[in-house]
């Protein structure tokens, strides 16, 4: 994975829940993403103005979880958590053109794995175009338990189980907290893992 390019220095990521007032950020960045990354993550044909609001007016859906990747203040990737009363969590993920395979996802994926573990999710589930089958891997790592990876028409499905920790996990106070002021429940772009629905 390359972190780094001549036309960007190394630069500090900074990570962390979304807030409803991220709206008007969040829609720009997913504005600034091409064609090729709104299809990567939606694994359709998407008009940008429609994958901006779609995304946007989830922000405050109370099944999933948002985290946000930020350079200089600048939104510049956004993953969520899905979170559903039985079965797998869901894993999405976009990272604006410019950034990805710098790290961003990277950075993203412990805290919407961490986001499954701790409302016991048994398993995290996503998909993803087959070329972007190293992150589906890394994601596998983050969850520690067995992979299931399947492969049809390009697309790549991920199924990992998610074992429980047995002591708590550093961002457990935060992600329990999700109902705090100014912070939604939330869902995962680094172009990387999709959902068929917004």
């Amino acid at each position: 994975m390359i972190d780094d390019a001549p036309d960007h220095p190394r630069t500090h990521v900074r990570t962390r829940r979304a807030r409803l007032s991220d709206a008007t950020a969040v829609h720009s960045m997913v504005l600034r993403c091409s064609a090729e990354s709104l299809y990567a993550r939606f694994l359709t044909v998407v008009p940008p103005d429609t994958a901006a609001s779609n995304v946007v007016a989830n922000l405050a859906s109370e099944s999933a979880v948002w985290w946000l990747a930020e350079i200089d203040d600048a939104v510049v990737g956004i993953g969520a958590t899905h979170l559903f009363e039985h079965g797998p969590a869901e894993i999405s993920l976009l990272v604006e053109d410019e950034w990805q395979r710098r790290g961003v996802a990277t950075q993203l994926l412990p805290h919407l794995v961490e986001a499954a573990r701790v409302r016991r999710a048994p398993q995290i589930w996503a998909t993803a175009l087959g070329e972007r089958m190293p992150i589906i891997r890394n994601l596998a790592r983050r969850a520690g338990g067995s992979l299931e990876v399947s492969l049809s028409g390009g697309i790549a499905e991920m199924t990992a189980e998610l074992p429980q920790a047995t002591t708590n996990h550093i961002y457990q106070s935060d992600l329990i907290d999700h109902a705090a002021p100014g912070y939604v429940a939330t869902r995962a772009v680094a172009c990387a893992f999709a959902r068929r629905s917004p």
